[in-house]
């Protein structure tokens, strides 16, 4: 049995989120049944992070285990060939089998766009928030300020969250 790290890029618009949810999209039911098809195996892939109804990723990475005699490299290759337009692995290797996306995962990166003009782009319209009068970008900049460097996430946490550390 082989470990398979895929590295996936996903546009959120037409999923209700990355976590399996019966009877609802999501990215992580069109990878599985991609990747089942292509297997011939029943397959659940773990993700590193979950994303909310309509969020994008471009570096959300998965694990997997298989028997497959194809060989791990090829994996995104082939499965891209079966899942839809919007989701695309882009690489896949073998890991070590004890390897798990969530206890590595060091980074997470958010991206906002805001989109300061008197007329909307079009083709912007689903990836910006568009903002027609004039921003105080100083006060936003001295606001984002705030942001910045390690919080505590536990008030965003479930109730029965496993989760050791929220910094």
């Amino acid at each position: 049995m082989k470990r398979i790290r895929l590295v996936i890029a996903y546009d959120g618009t037409n999923y209700c989120g990355w976590q399996l949810q019966p009877g609802l999209p999501t990215v992580e039911a069109q990878i599985n049944k991609a990747l089942s098809s292509l297997l011939g195996e029943k397959i659940a892939v773990i993700g590193a992070s979950r994303t909310d109804s309509g969020v994008h990723a471009r570096g959300n990475v998965a694990v997997f285990d298989t028997d497959t005699r194809i060989p791990p490299e090829k994996i995104c290759l082939a499965v891209n060939q079966r899942l839809p337009e919007d989701i695309r692995v882009q690489s896949s290797i073998e890991v070590a089998a004890d390897f798990h996306p969530r206890k590595v995962n060091c980074r997470k990166t958010y991206e906002y766009r805001i989109l300061n003009r008197n007329i909307a782009l079009p083709m912007e319209r689903l990836y910006s928030y568009f903002v027609y009068y004039s921003l105080d970008i100083d006060a936003m900049q001295k606001a984002a300020g705030y942001l910045a460097g390690e919080h505590d996430f536990k008030s965003f946490c479930s109730v029965k969250t496993q989760v050791k550390d929220t910094v």
